[in-house]
């Protein structure tokens, strides 16, 4: 910028210092939605090919954004907070979400699942209410930043020890390096049920097994898992595991959940 702030040599439309010209703003009819790129005429839209389902799911399960649209219309009063029909209506459809995930995950006790707003904050919930100051985690050599960002903040604040599980090529653990690792005292280990980057799906009874034995619970973030993979929680050796709505059960973001043993 010349000396004084006079920025005025930027005209748009105009000559620039170079030679060159800057194109003009766009019209605002001509940007797409938010004011974001341009929006395409409509001969030249094309039908959308959707990959991104690790990220998350589209569309969603029929009948999801009627049902959410007429939830906020009629029952949408503050659940647990109040004692007239629609606080009670509110409650009640949070108590069948919750009998319904406990169904689908064989929990026997709906009680044992926590609602969330989705699996970041459950997995936060989980490392900061397991862990104690100076205790040791093990984790994957890929884990999601949803773990390990809470990790180094417990680090910080509380000293806990993290430290790196071996993975092959695909991202799936080492079970001997597992074992191996476990012998030394362990608080907790954190595993991704399958890689959002590779689609490795880990040996849950196995693993879990093998913490039972070392006296280590088991934390498992199934974001990528839960409504996509059977998961029967009765008869598989996890302590704790955070889930996500949005993904693979088809439903609305800023929904999710914690499973406590």
């Amino acid at each position: 910028m010349p000396a004084g702030g006079d920025a005025g040599w930027l005209r748009l439309g105009g000559d620039q210092p170079g030679g060159g010209r800057a194109e003009p703003p766009p019209r605002r009819e001509d940007l797409g939605p938010r004011g974001g790129r341009p929006a395409r005429p409509a001969e030249e839209q094309v039908a959308l090919l959707y990959f991104d389902h690790a990220a998350t799911s589209f569309p969603k399960a029929p009948g999801v954004a009627e049902e959410a649209a007429r939830f906020l219309r009629e029952d949408a009063g503050n659940a647990g907070r109040g004692g007239h029909a629609l606080a009670q209506r509110a409650a009640d459809a949070l108590e069948r979400a919750r009998l319904g995930l406990a169904r689908l995950l064989g929990v026997g006790d709906a009680r044992r699942i926590a609602l969330q707003s989705g699996a970041t904050t459950a997995l936060n919930v989980a490392l900061r209410g397991s862990l104690r100051p100076g205790q040791r985690v093990l984790v994957g050599a890929a884990a999601h930043n949803s773990v390990l960002r809470p990790l180094a903040v417990l680090a910080r604040e509380r000293g806990v020890i993290v430290e790196e599980v071996a993975c092959d090529d695909a991202l799936r653990w080492d079970l001997a390096d597992l074992e191996r690792q476990l012998a030394a005292p362990t608080a907790l280990v954190a595993l991704s049920h399958a890689s959002n980057v590779t689609g490795a799906v880990q040996d849950l009874g196995a693993i879990g097994e093998l913490c039972r034995r070392a006296g280590a619970r088991l934390l498992v973030d199934a974001a990528q898992t839960v409504g996509a993979l059977p998961l029967d929680l009765s008869a598989t050796p996890v302590d704790l595991l955070a889930f996500s709505g949005h993904k693979g059960l088809l439903g609305p973001t800023g929904s999710g959940g914690l499973y406590v043993a």
